[in-house]
């Protein structure tokens, strides 16, 4: 493809002329998309999952069809005591004023109350009545739940703590709501990665140029999504699949540039024409082994998922 091959000389030779614009184009275009993305509120039309023609998903919807009350997805609302008791004082009237507002909130069907009589046959209530779980039911799966809802859910929880009574909600409207902080696996990880490939390429600079090229390109690509994600509906799961299979991608496609472009440099060839020769063969792989990936999951349309 003598032509493919010309076109892409030519743009890695224009990069290379202008690095710092381009540098700066791509940070400009990073942080456009993102500030865009929080301005828009993040994700928003995301799809529930679903399983035509298997057994489980036969069941719920005989289920949504004939106990419709019992639709909404759950939240689980642990509250607790560091001594005494749930069933009297302070406690039960925290507890209970705290159910009384959860199910004023908009879109909560109902909001069980573990503190009523015979509690412990259900198990809702621990042995010695200083832990109890209620479960809160929203009128329709969690991803439809208005986030201003989930937030008013977040706070009243938050706003019922004091020095004898503490509560806590749980769920995956909340997990969604919520930011959380990385895990311990993901900080490994992330770790692990800088070492493999300080290793490999013997220089913490190779390996921090193809770890801000993944970041960079993934940073782009999830504002992307997120913008998206106002148009298209998304499954939930969405975002975290893009996260995982693009920064695999992106620091595998930015080491080979790396390594291409030391391999260039071996053979005696100067910076701008090392550059240059990287980024011509890289291209061309990228472009055929994204392609690829991409085909592979398109054919997931074809399955029987909605």
């Amino acid at each position: 493809m003598p032509g493919g091959n010309m076109a892409a000389t030519g743009l890695a030779a224009w990069c290379l002329r202008h690095a710092r614009g381009v540098v700066a184009g791509w940070l400009a275009v990073l942080a456009i998309v993102l500030i865009a993305g929080l301005a828009l509120g993040g994700e928003r039309n995301r799809a529930s999952f679903r399983l035509p023609g298997t057994d489980s998903q036969a069941t719920d919807d005989l289920v949504q069809r004939v106990f419709p009350d019992q639709k909404g997805d759950t939240e689980a609302i642990v509250v607790s005591t560091p001594s005494g008791t749930l069933l009297a004082g302070q406690p039960l009237q925290s507890a209970e004023t705290l159910f009384e507002k959860l199910r004023g909130i908009p879109g909560v069907g109902s909001v069980s109350d573990p503190l009523s009589s015979k509690p412990t046959a259900n198990g809702a209530l621990s042995l010695n009545h200083r832990t109890a779980i209620a479960v809160l039911r929203f009128k329709q799966d969690s991803l439809d739940v208005a986030d201003s809802s989930v937030r008013a859910l977040v706070a009243d929880v938050k706003a019922s703590h004091s020095s004898t009574f503490t509560a806590a909600a749980m769920g995956w409207a909340v997990e969604d709501a919520e930011v959380n902080p990385p895990k311990m696996t993901e900080i490994v990880g992330f770790l692990a990665a800088i070492i493999v490939l300080v290793l490999a390429l013997g220089s913490a600079v190779s390996g921090g140029i193809a770890l801000a090229n993944a970041f960079i390109a993934l940073g782009v690509s999830t504002g992307l999504l997120q913008l998206a994600s106002h148009v298209f509906a998304i499954p939930y799961f969405g975002p975290q699949i893009a996260l995982t299979v693009g920064l695999g991608i992106g620091i595998d496609y930015g080491l080979l540039t790396v390594a291409r472009y030391r391999g260039a440099r071996e053979h005696s060839a100067r910076g701008s024409v090392a550059a240059a020769t990287a980024l011509n063969r890289t291209s061309r792989t990228v472009a055929f082994a994204g392609g690829t990936v991409i085909i592979a999951i398109l054919g997931l349309l074809i399955t029987p998922v909605s």
